[in-house]
C-alpha cells in the first residue's frame, strides 16, 4: 500500500504504473525509481537585526539521460527532501513527454521569504547559490523559479553564478536560470505558468501510449481546477484552456500558443 504520507511514495507508485504499461525492463526500473543526486546545504545568512540564521536548501538531480537537468526552485516553510525527490522526478516524466532536451531536477529552501526583508532574501538567494557551487551549471542543471521564487530571485542567482565565473564567460553563463527578467535575458515564454506544461504534456501522452481521453469533462468543480484560465486571462472559460476530447486515431488539440502576462 502507497505510503500516504509520502510525496515520493506516491510518485513511485505512479511511475511504477506506468512503467508496467509500457513493460519497461527492470534494470531501467532501478534507476529511474530513485534520484541520481541529492544535495543538501545548509548555509548562515546575517539577518538586518545582526544575528545569523541557517538555512537549509535542497537540490534533488533525478535524471540527465536526455539532457542538463531542469526544474524549479521553491521557497516554502514546507520544502522537504521527501517533496523535491516527487518533484523531480515528475520533472523528468514532464520533459521526456514533450520530447524536450532536458532531464528532471527539482530544487528549495525551507523557509517563508514573505517574513524577510528585500535585502535578506537576497542574501539567502546568493548564498544558496553559492553554497550549491558546481552543483548547478548551465551545461548541467538549470535552476528555473517556482513557488515562492520569481523572476528576480533567478536574477540574483544568476548573477551570483556569473561572479564565480571569468569576464569572459558572463555573459555565456546568462543560461544557468530559465525565467529571469527580460531585461536581464529572459524570454517572454518564460513567464507562463508551471502548470501549463504539465497540460501540454497531458494532451501529448495519452495519445502516444494508446491511451484516449474521456468523452466528457469531470462533474466535479474542484477536478476541473487544473483547466481554469490564469488569473488575469483575457480568456474567460475554461474550455478555451481545456484538451479536446479524442476519437481513435487522433491527436488531442494543443494549447495556445499565446505568452501569458
Amino acid at each position: 500500500m502507497t505510503d500516504t504520507t509520502s510525496l515520493f511514495a506516491t510518485a513511485l507508485a505512479q511511475f511504477k504504473r506506468g512503467a508496467d504499461l509500457i513493460d519497461l525492463p527492470d534494470d531501467l526500473r532501478s534507476i529511474l525509481s530513485q534520484p541520481k543526486n541529492e544535495v543538501i546545504v545548509n548555509f548562515p545568512v546575517r539577518m538586518n537585526d545582526g544575528s545569523y540564521r541557517v538555512f537549509r536548501g535542497y537540490r534533488i538531480q533525478h535524471s540527465n539521460l536526455l539532457g542538463p537537468y531542469k526544474g524549479g526552485v521553491r521557497f516554502h516553510p514546507l520544502v522537504n527532501l521527501d517533496e523535491v525527490k516527487a518533484l523531480a522526478s515528475w520533472m523528468t516524466w514532464k520533459s521526456a513527454l514533450c520530447e524536450i532536451p532536458f532531464g528532471g531536477a527539482k530544487g528549495g529552501i525551507s523557509f517563508d521569504p514573505n517574513t524577510l526583508e528585500a535585502d535578506e532574501l537576497e542574501r539567502v538567494v546568493r548564498r544558496f547559490t553559492h553554497a550549491l557551487g558546481e552543483n548547478i551549471g548551465p551545461d548541467h542543471d538549470i535552476p528555473a523559479p517556482d513557488l515562492g521564487s520569481n523572476a528576480q530571485s533567478m536574477v540574483w542567482m544568476m548573477d551570483t553564478y556569473a561572479n564565480s565565473t571569468g569576464a569572459t564567460e558572463r555573459q555565456n553563463v546568462k543560461r544557468i536560470v530559465t525565467g529571469k527578467t527580460l531585461e536581464t535575458g529572459g524570454a517572454p515564454a518564460g513567464r507562463r505558468p508551471p502548470g501549463r506544461a504539465w497540460c501540454s504534456a497531458s494532451s501529448t501522452g495519452p495519445t502516444r501510449w494508446g491511451l484516449i481521453w474521456p468523452a466528457r469533462r469531470p462533474a466535479s468543480r474542484a477536478s476541473a481546477t487544473w483547466a481554469q484560465p490564469p488569473v488575469g486571462s483575457s480568456r474567460s472559460t475554461a474550455s478555451e484552456w481545456w484538451p479536446s476530447p479524442t476519437t481513435e486515431g487522433q491527436s488531442p488539440t494543443r494549447m495556445a500558443s499565446t505568452p501569458l502576462n
